[in-house]
C-alpha cells in the first residue's frame, strides 16, 4: 500500500502553551484578538482546552467573540473571581459565536475555551460602561420554540414506551460547568441526580423527576431548586439536545443509558 499526506496550515497563530487549567490561564488585553488551536493530539501534547483571564475594574456590559475554522466547533464559558462563579457561556452548536453579558461587577474574569472537532479560533472581549449596541446573543441551533413554556404537574404514564424512552443513567453536560449522573429510581419517573463542577470539583446533589413527555419533548422539576429542565429527545432516543431551564440562562444535553 501507499501513504500520502496533505498539510493544511492554519490560518491563525497557536496559543501561548501550556495554559490547559485555570492557574495557567493566559491574560488577554480588552478589544484584542487572541488566537489558538484546539484539537490535536501528539505524543507530548493533548490541547483539548485554554484558558483566558482579564481584569474588570469597573461595572459594565461585556461582550465575548469567538470566530472559529471551519473544522472546529468552538464553545466557551465564562467565570468571575476565584470561586469560578459561572456566569455564562455558549455551546458548540450556535453559529455565531457572541456572547452579551449585562450589568458585570469589577473582578477576574476567567474562560474555559473548548472544541469539537480541530483548528484554529479567536477570542476577543470588549467591555463599555455603556450600551454595546443591539446585537445579542444567538439561540442555540438545536433550540425549538415549542419546547413545553408551562410548569405541567401530570404524571407520566407508565407504559412500557415511556419506560423505555427513559433509560437508566442519564450522563448529562451543563454549561461545560457542571458534570452530572442522574440515576432513575427502578421504572418510575424519579431520578437521583449527583452533579461535579468541571473546575472546582464541588459535589451537589438533588432530586428530579421528569413531569412530562409530549412527543419528543420533556420536561424534569428538580426540588431544591423548585425548578424545571426542558429539553428535546432526539429522533433514536438516546440524547437530550436543545436543554433549557427556568432558574438560570444555561443549556443542557444529557445522553440516556
Amino acid at each position: 500500500y501507499s501513504l500520502s499526506a496533505i498539510h493544511t496550515p492554519n490560518t491563525v497563530p497557536n496559543d501561548k502553551e501550556v495554559n490547559d487549567k485555570v492557574n495557567q490561564a493566559v491574560v488577554m488585553k480588552p478589544s484584542l484578538m487572541a488566537t489558538g488551536h484546539l484539537g490535536y493530539v501528539s505524543i507530548s501534547q493533548n490541547d483539548q482546552v485554554d484558558f483566558y483571564r482579564f481584569v474588570l475594574t469597573k461595572s459594565g456590559n461585556l461582550s465575548i467573540d469567538m470566530p472559529t475554522e471551519s473544522k472546529l466547533q468552538g464553545h466557551f464559558s465564562v467565570y468571575l473571581g476565584k470561586d469560578l462563579q459561572w456566569l455564562g457561556g455558549i455551546d458548540d452548536t450556535q453559529k455565531n459565536r457572541y456572547l452579551i453579558l449585562n450589568g458585570v461587577k469589577p473582578g477576574t474574569y476567567y474562560l474555559r475555551v473548548l472544541g469539537t472537532g480541530y483548528g484554529g479560533y479567536g477570542i476577543k472581549y470588549m467591555f463599555s460602561t455603556g450600551s454595546l449596541g443591539k446585537i445579542s446573543p444567538p439561540k442555540l441551533a438545536y433550540t425549538d420554540t415549542t419546547i413545553i413554556k408551562t410548569k405541567p404537574q401530570t404524571p407520566l404514564p407508565t407504559d412500557s414506551a415511556v419506560s423505555t424512552k427513559l433509560g437508566n443513567t442519564w450522563t448529562v453536560n451543563e454549561n461545560d460547568a457542571w458534570a452530572g449522573t442522574w440515576t432513575r429510581r427502578g421504572n418510575s419517573d424519579v431520578f437521583d441526580a449527583v452533579w461535579v463542577n468541571t473546575l472546582t470539583k464541588e459535589r451537589i446533589t438533588d432530586v428530579l423527576k421528569v413531569t412530562a413527555i409530549d412527543g419528543n419533548k420533556i420536561s424534569i422539576y428538580r426540588e431544591g431548586l423548585k425548578g424545571y429542565y426542558y429539553g428535546t429527545l432526539s429522533s433514536d432516543g438516546t440524547r437530550i439536545i436543545g436543554g433549557t431551564c427556568t432558574w438560570v440562562n444555561e443549556w443542557w444535553t444529557a445522553t440516556l443509558k
